[in-house]
């Protein structure tokens, strides 16, 4: 239940309880306080796409879901995106 409550409003990184520092990327997805995009960022992306008549969006969050890695940034492990992405990351 801890780590669910951390994964909502992460604490800061020394304060967290739920996982350790090898895990510290697995917080980006519920709530990334890093970049912003995270799955509710995804939704309402997707779900606005969509009641607006613009598209369904899909082709670029699939693409950026596929593209995002695991990398170590300052020390913590957080998901990034390559460069490649700038204009898909635009575009959502």
């Amino acid at each position: 239940i801890e780590f669910v409550k951390e994964l909502i409003d992460p604490p800061p990184i020394e304060e967290r309880k739920g996982r350790g520092a090898e895990k510290s990327f697995l917080y980006d997805i519920v709530s990334n306080k890093h970049s912003g995009l995270d799955v509710d960022k995804f939704d309402y992306f997707q779900r606005d796409a969509y009641f607006t008549g613009i598209g369904s969006g899909d082709y670029s969050i699939n693409y950026l879901i596929k593209q995002c890695r695991v990398r170590s940034v300052d020390g913590c492990l957080h998901i990034c995106f390559p460069e490649k992405c700038v204009k898909a990351l635009l575009s959502v």
